[in-house]
């Protein structure tokens, strides 16, 4: 018997009440919104103060609005994990808990400061990576990848990454790596500190909503956090149909999470590149239409066949649909997605430039420009040869420029950084 076959297994909490459920609604239900909104307004001064000398004091809106977050939301679930009596929401309100302080290592991400997204990538994996080792080793929650939702997780992740897929592009191949590591970090730690434990799994999704909406807002950042608030909570219903199997839930919440991160540049979701921004809108409307569509169909037939009915129903939905699923959203992005690796280009220009005054001196015009041309470029290959090599070997594209000696070098983050490190 498979794991979509199998009901949950629960007892009976020995407290239970009206007014818990209460409560938990009232803070589960409108948090997503209430965070993505809250984001928006704290982003909306952050680009105040990049298009406007006039407006740089909001410049740090994005660090104190996170940070006031945090005291406030770890405060509310530390009160209501502590205080709670009943089982049903208490491992839930730990999960919060745990969600609400990470907060405050995700504040260097806003130190980071615009096109150093790469750098954001590698800070995100060691935050999630770090937070998930000791989650696992203090509560004892390890995942079980040999559980069977895994092929329905791939088949909703399809529908969320579909649309982001075709409208947005991705950046450089080392953007798209870091970004997949990232996204699935980040859904390593969200499944561990996802719980079904309500005895419902509408009110379950509810709060896995929550969860990802604070996971989301502090993992992303420069406005990723916008996305990644968008995406991530309209796909708790899906979410909530392939628990307990927190192994599924990793990877469908890492597949949405890195396509968030990797078909849209942050820095370019900037209000003066106002196309993209709209563009960004487009892709994330489609996304969240069809992750609440698909995720409340999915959690119906879920309850359906934990009913007792249409047992194979999911089985065959989720190895032949998974497949079939990506399978479109290949041909859609070859068909209309815009295709190739987008990276920054950078100009750089050497210190050592040639000196033509020796060329001077010809007097016939046609040997003076061939002299002047051979210079130019053996003083170019002498003194980016050892540039040149490097990026060669580590598969770089670079356009080498002669009449003034430079070379533009299409690259990012870690690409820019060993630029400045160079004496040259």
């Amino acid at each position: 018997m498979t794991e979509m076959d199998t009901p949950i297994v629960s007892s009976e909490p020995g407290n239970r009440s009206t007014g818990a459920v209460v409560l938990f609604l009232l803070l589960a239900l409108p948090m997503p919104l209430c965070l993505l909104v809250y984001h928006l307004v704290v982003w909306s001064f952050e680009q105040q103060a990049i298009a406007s000398a006039s407006s740089a004091q909001y410049a740090w809106a994005g660090l104190i609005g996170l940070a006031v977050q945090g005291v406030i939301i770890t405060g509310i679930t530390a009160a209501l994990w502590r205080f709670t009596s009943d089982l049903r929401f208490k491992p839930v309100y730990m999960g919060w808990l745990v969600a609400a302080l990470m907060t405050f290592p995700a504040l260097l991400l806003r130190l980071l400061g615009p096109n150093n997204d790469q750098l954001g990538s590698i800070l995100q994996i060691l935050i999630c990576v770090s937070a998930a080792v000791i989650v696992t080793r203090v509560r004892g929650i390890k995942i079980d990848w040999g559980r069977n939702n895994i092929s329905f997780a791939f088949l909703l992740a399809a529908f969320g990454v579909g649309p982001l897929a075709v409208i947005g592009a991705f950046g450089s191949p080392t953007d798209v790596i870091l970004n997949l590591l990232a996204g699935l970090s980040l859904g390593w730690l969200a499944a561990l500190l996802m719980e079904s434990t309500t005895q419902n799994r509408f009110v379950d999704a509810f709060g896995i909503g929550a969860l990802l909406a604070l996971l989301g807002s502090a993992i992303g950042y420069d406005g990723a956090q916008l996305i990644l608030l968008a995406i991530l909570p309209s796909f708790a219903f899906a979410i909530a149909a392939v628990m307990p199997s927190r192994a599924a839930a990793a990877i469908l919440t890492g597949l949405l999470a890195a396509a968030g991160l990797i078909f849209f540049d942050p820095t370019e979701l900037t209000i003066i590149l106002g196309d993209i921004f709209v563009l960004a809108i487009k892709a994330v409307g489609f996304a969240i239409g069809l992750g609440l569509v698909v995720g409340l169909i999915a959690l119906i037939v879920r309850t359906i066949t934990e009913a007792g009915t249409g047992s194979g129903l999911l089985r065959m939905l989720g190895a032949v649909g998974a497949v079939a699923a990506w399978i479109i959203v290949a041909v859609l992005f070859f068909a209309n997605g815009n295709h190739g690796f987008y990276v920054d280009r950078l100009f750089v220009i050497f210190k050592d430039q040639a000196d033509l005054a020796s060329v001077r001196q010809i007097q016939d015009i046609d040997e003076r420009r061939t002299a002047a041309y051979q210079m130019l470029m053996q003083h170019t290959n002498e003194t980016q040869a050892v540039l040149r090599n490097t990026f060669d070997n580590f598969g770089v594209e670079y356009t080498p420029y002669y009449l003034v000696n430079a070379i533009e070098v299409r690259g990012g983050t870690l690409v820019r950084l060993y630029l400045a490190a160079r004496p040259e």
